[in-house]
């Protein structure tokens, strides 16, 4: 008799178990991924080459498994050194297989970006006759900014010695500075920028539309001025 009822007591306990695995809610909820910081702005560094990128972090939980961020998967690159958008993608799944995944968009940045373009509205002290010169569709002089040094500017016709000619300038705040000499062509060189009145060399509108000012002087073992051009938008 007592072992009947010994038998009879395991049959309902393997009968409760399985009705209560059986009732056991399904797992259906996927990890939830944080990431510190959000997407990021990051300026490229000064000189070439000398730039870095930090993760800033991230965590993952799990309704069913708790802290799971240690599995979770980052997958992209950022190069700090060049100039772009770059996606890092982090994902992870639970045991149960249900998976997470986001995206962090890390922009690296030339500063000086605010000056790019074209600088239709420009004019320059010296030319041909008498100036001033200004300059014409479609060759005016436009602005490119350095994919891999912050604050480099590269002047493109520059005091409208050609479309060829570049001469590159650094930005800081609101100074602008040449190393120098550099070629305007020819025999033809950028000798001296000048930062004194009048018409000192500096950047004179940093807000649309954008303007600044060189004086400079050129030489070309035999001709040689002191010119200002005045860049405008």
């Amino acid at each position: 008799m007592k072992k009947q009822i010994l038998a009879i007591a395991a049959v309902a306990f393997v009968a409760g178990a399985v009705m209560m695995s059986g009732c056991k809610k399904e797992d259906t909820t996927a990890p939830v991924i944080t990431l510190t910081g959000g997407d990021q702005t990051q300026s490229l560094p000064s000189t070439a080459g000398n730039g870095t990128w930090t993760e800033p972090g991230f965590t993952a939980e799990d309704d069913e498994d708790g802290n799971v961020t240690a599995n979770v998967d980052v997958s992209g690159t950022v190069n700090p050194n060049r100039k772009g958008s770059y996606v890092i993608t982090y994902t992870v799944s639970d045991k149960a297989g249900n998976q997470a995944s986001v995206t962090r968009t890390v922009t690296i940045v030339n500063d000086a970006e605010y000056l790019a373009g074209s600088y239709p509205n420009s004019t320059d002290s010296c030319a041909a006759g008498g100036g001033p010169f200004s300059w014409s569709t479609p060759n005016f002089p436009d602005v490119y900014t350095s994919d891999s040094v912050n604050n480099l500017i590269k002047i493109n016709n520059f005091g409208a010695f050609g479309e060829s000619i570049n001469i590159w300038a650094t930005v800081s705040g609101t100074n602008l500075t040449f190393s120098l000499p550099q070629s305007l062509g020819g025999t033809a060189n950028l000798t001296s920028i000048y930062t004194t009145t009048p018409n000192p060399t500096a950047i004179t509108s940093t807000t649309a539309p954008t303007a600044f000012t060189v004086k400079y002087q050129w030489n070309d073992g035999v001709n040689n001025d002191v010119c200002v051009s005045w860049y405008r938008r």
